[in-house]
């Protein structure tokens, strides 16, 4: 009972927060009247798109995971794509997405050192497609970009600053080990002040997967066909989410501007919102969508657009997402299919 009661109370929050964070920007009157203008079939294209970006990822996660030895099915990397998209959505930065993702990968078995360098591999993937295609974007369309606002210039220059950075730091922890061994050092010494029995611990644990980690990386460096595999799967994801705008623009009877045009600037909208410290950029998505598309469309459906792009690129997704997570962490419905297979 007493266990019935804590997984109802905890699917209660995790259902809670999904429709808070869904809700509290979102003006329904709005969207139903631009759901009723818009045209069905581009909408529906929408929704498939979105359904492609998170399938994209779990395909990445894995494919990555097989490489390291797990027998990891691809419903399973769909489901660790879903984790990792609801607790992204609803934390700063994106900050709690992977650590659920591993948290969720170990109740499968998975280990830890293993499930992590695959999170790195494909978080690095993700983050120099996004800025390759930003800064194409922003290169082909600068004059559109300036004549719409030059304070999006400095944003756009912030957003690309910290992804640099994020993914110079993950190919050091890819390439370097020891950075890892390191950064693990400091933590069991952080644990040893509270506790010299359980630092004793987590050195111990630590140790195994820092070994496991390594070797890892060594299998990672003799296959680089299974990164190029990674690079362009996340090609075809971040193109399909990018998509949805244009998909929308579509489904509101708009075609003056091509898919190219569209696209790009969403990658340049897309990064430079992306290091702001807020749960899935909520509020500032929405506004920099209000400025950068503005010539795209006229006043009266520039509100409309905006809410149905975001709909079916975050609100859905976030929405079925969020009902799973609810559904998995509370009945504790994790697959024991994937096993550790040391090679």
């Amino acid at each position: 009972m007493k266990k019935a009661l804590k997984n109802g109370g905890l699917f209660l929050a995790l259902v809670c927060l999904t429709f808070y964070v869904i809700g509290k920007d979102l003006n329904l009157v709005q969207l139903r009247a631009a759901l009723s203008s818009a045209n069905s079939i581009w909408m529906v294209a929408a929704v498939l798109a979105s359904a492609v970006f998170l399938c994209c990822e779990g395909t990445n996660i894995a494919r990555l995971l097989r490489g390291f030895g797990c027998n990891c099915r691809l419903y399973q990397g769909i489901r660790y794509a879903l984790t990792g998209f609801f607790f992204s959505s609803v934390t700063p930065s994106a900050s709690g997405g992977q650590p659920m993702q591993l948290y969720a990968m170990h109740k499968d078995h998975v280990a830890i050192s293993r499930g992590t360098l695959a999170l790195l591999g494909e978080l690095l993937s993700f983050q120099v497609v996004t800025v390759m295609l930003a800064m194409c974007g922003f290169l082909f369309q600068r004059q559109m970009i300036l004549d719409t606002s030059k304070g999006l210039w400095w944003v756009f220059l912030i957003g690309v600053g910290v992804n640099l950075a994020v993914t110079a730091v993950l190919i050091m922890a890819l390439l370097r080990p020891a950075i890892i061994n390191t950064l693990m050092g400091l933590l069991v010494r952080l644990i040893s002040r509270f506790s010299q029995r359980k630092g004793a611990q987590a050195e111990k644990f630590l140790s195994a997967q820092l070994t496991d980690y390594a070797d890892s990386v060594f299998q990672l460096r003799q296959k680089p066909i299974l990164m190029v595999k990674t690079f362009l799967t996340t090609l075809i994801q971040m193109t399909a989410m990018y998509s949805i705008t244009y998909l929308t623009y579509r489904a509101l009877g708009m075609q003056s501007f091509d898919f190219f045009q569209v696209v790009s600037l969403q990658a340049v909208l897309y990064v430079s919102v992306s290091a702001l410290p807020l749960p899935g950029a909520v509020g500032v998505s929405e506004g920099g969508f209000l400025l950068l598309f503005q010539t795209l469309y006229p006043d009266g459906l520039l509100t409309g657009a905006m809410l149905l792009s975001r709909a079916a690129s975050f609100y859905l997704p976030v929405l079925f997402s969020g009902l799973y997570a609810a559904v998995y962490f509370s009945r504790g419905m994790v697959d024991k299919t994937v096993k550790k297979v040391y090679s």
